[in-house]
């Protein structure tokens, strides 16, 4: 079997931290996209299909950040496995903190099916792998990566971190009905298999460089943790079946949420995304660091960041077996969607995790003729990230499609350092993102009643009710 593909898709999922908002330029737009995001959406009603289906092209949705002074170092060790590190110097202000943020989501298979026209009840079927976690390391840490950085002497909690990630496959069954002609509701509940997990948090360390007394132009080094790590054990042999849902690492995942039609021209949204654990059971190992020495004596032209590799490979009779749950991460989202002019729909849009407060919040422009749309959006994060992504989507009657940006500008960037060892220099943030997604749609919907007339003059009709007049088709002729 031909193993690339496989590690391409392991790099997609597992390269993963702190949860960033999901395809916020779908928002609004009444499409498959915006309801995996939000159970209440109807998109059977609305385009006159009996089933939406995306036929196995998968829905891709990623997103990565890098913020503080080793971004292009720790993008490069990342994509080009450690040569930026290396042979640069000490970075300013040691204590500073970098952090590592993204997520990804395929959707293998997603579908709706009309239940029933006249209560707008919709099945929804999404199968889906996606990663999340969290990362985050200081300055000094960075710097220690080239040994030639290390001078005799103490670097007391130099590795302090709290950091995790984790990637799932979901198979997830979805309702949605009009509770009445403004409000709808929705739900969407979902078994989850466990892929991956790896959690790091140390509390203490110390490191200590000695001259060696053996070797006197040598120097040697000291490490002291404190703290506790926890791995599943397939981050180095991840194959396709492990993407395969199954019951080994069992969870349950929730989602639901509410539609309002404000008026003919405006609504609004309120949702909860992704609550939920997983049971982690199989393969897991855990391990305490209780403060000894855990690198003891080695000379610093033997240390690399292999010997921390190896430390977290459990070579030691501190690992033990164990079983522990881990929650999902969960997010609250929401926001205001309304027409401005007959080219120009914009919505203001919302997302806060439920484990901090880290909130995003976008304007989004949809600019459209016919079936064509440009989306423009400008979405500000209170970690002090600023992006403008832009996004092509096209919504007929038998396709929708949509490929884009939320970083538009970023994601080119680090396209184009993906492949290059690029000499440090200060940046403070590395961003890229990139969302892709086709739906085809099938089918016709009817109505039962007769259209007696068409009243497409009278304006105090809303446009909705307009359009599902003008499609209607007499049962009886």
């Amino acid at each position: 079997m031909n193993r690339k593909p496989i590690a391409l898709l392991a790099l997609l999922i597992l390269v993963c931290s702190y949860v960033s908002a999901q395809r916020i330029s779908v928002f609004g737009t009444g499409t498959m996209f915006e309801a995996l995001e939000n159970p209440a959406i109807g998109v059977l009603n609305r385009n006159c299909n009996t089933v939406q289906l995306n036929c196995f092209i998968p829905s891709i949705n990623a997103d990565g950040r890098y913020f503080g002074d080793a971004d292009t170092l720790l993008r490069n060790y990342g994509l080009n496995g450690s040569r930026a590190i290396y042979n640069r110097p000490p970075l300013d202000d040691p204590q500073k903190i970098n952090y590592g943020v993204a997520i990804a989501s395929i959707n293998w298979l997603s579908a709706k099916v009309l239940l029933n026209y006249r209560t707008g009840s919709e099945l929804l079927v999404d199968v889906s792998t996606k990663g999340y976690g969290s990362a985050d390391l200081k300055n000094e840490a960075v710097s220690a990566f080239n040994k030639n950085n290390l001078e005799v002497g103490s670097y007391p909690n130099q590795f302090l971190t709290d950091s995790y990630g984790s990637s799932y496959t979901q198979v997830a069954l979805g309702f949605r009905r009009d509770i009445n002609e403004f409000l709808s509701a929705g739900i969407k509940l979902g078994y989850v298999s466990g892929i991956n997990y790896g959690d790091l948090k140390f509390t203490n360390t110390r490191m200590d460089i000695q001259q060696s007394l053996s070797t006197p132009d040598e120097n040697q080094l000291y490490l002291s943790l404190t703290g506790t790590s926890k791995l599943l054990g397939k981050t180095e042999s991840l194959e396709a079946k492990d993407f395969m849902p199954n019951f080994k690492n069992p969870g349950l995942t929730f989602s639901a949420g509410v539609n309002a039609r404000i008026d003919d021209y405006w609504e609004a949204s309120l949702y909860l995304k992704d609550a939920g654990f997983i049971n982690w059971k199989e393969n897991n190992k855990a391990k305490v660091y209780d403060g000894r020495r855990y690198i003891n004596g080695v000379l610093l032209r033997d240390y690399s960041s292999d010997s921390l590799k190896t430390l977290l490979k459990f070579n030691d009779t501190t690992a033990t077996t164990q079983h522990f749950r881990t929650s999902l991460p969960a997010r609250l989202e929401g926001g205001v969607s309304g027409y401005i002019t007959h080219y120009l729909r914009s919505a203001v849009f919302f997302s806060m995790p439920l484990q901090n407060l880290q909130t995003d919040i976008a304007l989004i422009n949809d600019f459209f003729y016919e079936d064509f749309h440009f989306i423009l959006q400008a979405q500000y994060n209170t970690h002090n990230t600023f992006q403008v992504g832009t996004h092509f989507m096209i919504k007929t009657k038998v396709v929708d499609f949509v490929v884009g940006s939320d970083n538009l500008l970023g994601s080119i960037k680090l396209a184009k350092a993906a492949n290059e060892d690029t000499q440090y220099y200060y940046d403070s943030r590395t961003t890229a993102n990139v969302n892709f997604g086709l739906v085809f749609k099938f089918g016709k919907c009817y109505y039962s009643e007769t259209a007696i007339s068409i009243p497409m003059d009278d304006k105090s009709i809303s446009r909705r009710d307009r359009r599902r007049v003008a499609r209607t088709r007499s049962m009886g002729e």
